[in-house]
């Protein structure tokens, strides 16, 4: 059995209320917020027959905050400001409890790769404002473990050059080839190193998106988009080589310097399914905010098919304002 809720919020301060209750009960979820915490919050109730079932899952660091046997409903409430003007919350959402379970409530703060190194004094605020907290309330029908997480999922900030997903080595070893430049943007504006690059299956780029920060998903849970929130209609579909291995993903500005790019770590994500086509699909989850316009939580969705249920059209142009 499995019963999910997520809500999005643009910022702690609009929360004027949020509390579960268990077994005659209150929490107040307030004091989970971290203290001056500028970002989004993602609050994620769930029911799951086993943990791995859980979006809990899809996450690489973990903070355990809480575990308590349970006997009767759990019932989670949440409202934010109403300035009469956007969305907001005023929900009580209740899961059923017939028997003795289990609930385990985690956090993990979703912070932009790029900002895990050194940060210019000028950015510190818009990484502060990007980052994400997620809280995940969990009734859990038997004893279990988190497995261990695969690498499903990126956070990254991405420019209008979007985003390349290639084997470093298996992409390097065509383009020294074939390539005059140094700087493959060039390249791909002005030869045709890039169509050659998606018949060989070598490379999903993807571009011309409004400049954001953006999870990259390759999630199988049959409900993920109960996190990831409504599809907005664009989508690639790439001829991409399963190569059975973790594929880089790479901010597409820093193509402009292939020799400085190619020696980088970057963020890896392993990509679901079985087969050589993939297809993404842009997804929005609203946060809703006190401002004129919800705040939008983008994902690109990644999944394999063995099969051509698209023709090859890679995304090169979204507007998630717009969506």
């Amino acid at each position: 059995m499995k019963n999910k809720k997520t809500y999005a919020v643009d910022n702690v301060l609009s929360i004027s209320e949020a509390i579960f209750k268990v077994d005659n009960r209150s929490f107040d979820l307030k004091p989970l917020f971290p203290k001056n915490f500028k970002g989004k919050v993602i609050i994620n109730v769930e029911q799951v027959s086993d943990i791995d079932q859980s979006f809990s899952s899809i996450k690489e660091d973990l903070l355990f905050l809480l575990e308590e046997k349970v006997y009767s409903d759990f019932i989670f409430s949440l409202k934010t400001n109403d300035n009469k003007i956007n969305h907001h919350y005023d929900e009580v959402f209740s899961m059923a409890v017939s028997s003795e379970k289990k609930l385990l409530v985690f956090s993990s703060i979703d912070v932009p790769y790029v900002a895990k190194g050194p940060i210019p004094e000028s950015k510190i605020d818009y990484v502060e404002f990007s980052k994400i907290l997620n809280l995940y309330f969990i009734i859990i029908e038997r004893n279990s473990i988190l497995t261990g997480c695969n690498k499903m999922q990126v956070f990254d900030a991405y420019g209008a050059l979007g985003f390349a997903i290639i084997d470093i080595d298996e992409f390097d070893a065509f383009v020294s080839q074939k390539s005059s430049s140094n700087d493959l943007i060039e390249e791909f504006t002005t030869t045709e190193i890039a169509n050659e690059l998606f018949d060989k299956g070598l490379m999903i780029l993807s571009w011309g998106h409004t400049p954001w920060v953006y999870y990259i998903n390759s999630s199988n849970l049959k409900d993920i988009v109960v996190l990831m929130g409504e599809y907005t209609g664009y989508y690639g579909f790439y001829n991409f080589r399963n190569l059975q291995k973790k594929y880089s993903v790479i901010p597409g500005n820093e193509l402009r310097n292939w020799n400085d790019c190619k020696n980088k770590d970057w963020p890896l994500i392993e990509i679901n399914g079985i087969g050589d086509y993939v297809l993404m699909k842009l997804y929005i989850k609203k946060a809703v905010s006190q401002s004129d316009s919800d705040y939008p939580i983008p994902t690109f969705h990644l999944e394999r098919f063995d099969k051509k249920i698209h023709d090859i059209e890679p995304l090169l142009q979204s507007n998630i304002l717009d969506a």
